[in-house]
């Protein structure tokens, strides 16, 4: 999927995490280290099993192609679905992503094996464009839950 509007402008990061919370009953969004900057974990419900979202802010030792150490720069990771997955990306199999760019939705440069997709800075138009795409990430945290036995649940 290439960028829908390079001059768009992007949202910040708090607009993004309160964007996640508004459109989704019982988010627990967390943040990794308190403070500016800290990266946000979003589960469904309280149990915090594994995250369906998360807005990271730096790189770290294995993850750094996104060159996360620019000034301002974010990313929106969501998990998919397998088949999720594949229908965004079915037409950009052999493509060659950078991972640097921003407003583009791609596959996630670490995670992309697990179904995870990311963008770095998203505009308003390509946030309300992964509408769609975060409600099945929620939907696919919904029904990871409800598959755990109860004694897994807190």
């Amino acid at each position: 999927m290439h960028p829908i509007d390079p001059g768009a402008e992007s949202m910040t990061q708090q607009q993004v995490i309160d964007g996640i919370v508004a459109a989704f009953d019982a988010v627990e969004a967390v943040q990794a280290v308190e403070g500016e900057g800290g990266d946000w974990f979003f589960f469904f419900g309280a149990e915090r099993h594994f995250p369906f979202a998360t807005v990271v802010t730096r790189d770290n030792d294995f993850d750094h192609l996104s060159r996360l150490d620019r000034d301002g720069v974010f990313r929106l990771n969501l998990g998919l679905s397998k088949p999720g997955f594949a229908a965004v990306f079915e037409t950009a199999q052999d493509e060659a992503w950078d991972y640097t760019a921003l407003d583009r939705l791609m596959p996630h440069p670490m995670y992309a094996r697990m179904h995870w997709v990311s963008v770095l800075n998203p505009s308003r138009l390509t946030f309300e464009r992964l509408q769609p795409l975060l409600a099945e990430a929620f939907e696919l945290a919904q029904r990871q839950a409800a598959r755990r036995p109860a004694s897994d649940r807190h």
